[in-house]
């Protein structure tokens, strides 16, 4: 209607604000000649075929479709975890568990609330000395969460080299 929230609840009355959308309903229909809705019901929705549209006329962008790194459903093959996912997880595991609020966590690593939820929810993929802080902060071992980190940063993984062990690369 070209008025903005506040003039619709403080400066118009209910009359008002229903004829003025009567008149605009008339307006948009006078071509198809549609009967008016009655008073007590309000203007009909937009059909879900149709994109909402800005005041200008111009359309939405499309909504992209939500890739969250922590999902309720099974993943399919196709939907394989990556790397930075699977240390968003850990990491997000290890605040959980240790029963750390956010800026708790922010506090003892050094860095924002706001970077350490990025962290989590997979926005962000920390560097090496973060994510050691993070593994600090809620007592966990740090060199766990080292291949993991190396994956999500694209480094290769070294395996050990088990043939130095005293016991020949027993596990």
């Amino acid at each position: 209607m070209s008025i903005s929230p506040y003039k619709l609840s403080r400066g118009m009355s209910t009359p008002s604000v229903t004829r003025r959308i009567e008149n605009r309903y008339k307006a948009r229909n006078s071509e198809t000649a549609l009967p008016l809705p009655s008073r007590t019901t309000p203007p009909p929705a937009p059909s879900q075929a149709t994109a909402p549209r800005f005041p200008s006329g111009r359309s939405f962008p499309p909504t992209p479709a939500p890739t969250s790194p922590v999902s309720n459903e099974a993943s399919t093959p196709a939907e394989e975890a990556k790397p930075a996912d699977t240390l968003a997880r850990a990491l997000t595991h290890l605040q959980r568990t240790s029963d750390k609020t956010l800026r708790a966590l922010a506090g003892e690593s050094g860095v924002s609330a706001s970077y350490v939820s990025r962290i989590l929810s997979g926005g962000r993929c920390p560097s090496w000395k973060i994510t050691q802080q993070i593994a600090l902060s809620c007592r966990a071992d740090p060199a766990e969460l080292k291949p993991l980190w190396d994956a999500a940063r694209g480094h290769p993984i070294v395996q050990a080299d088990t043939s130095t062990l005293p016991c020949g690369g027993c596990t």
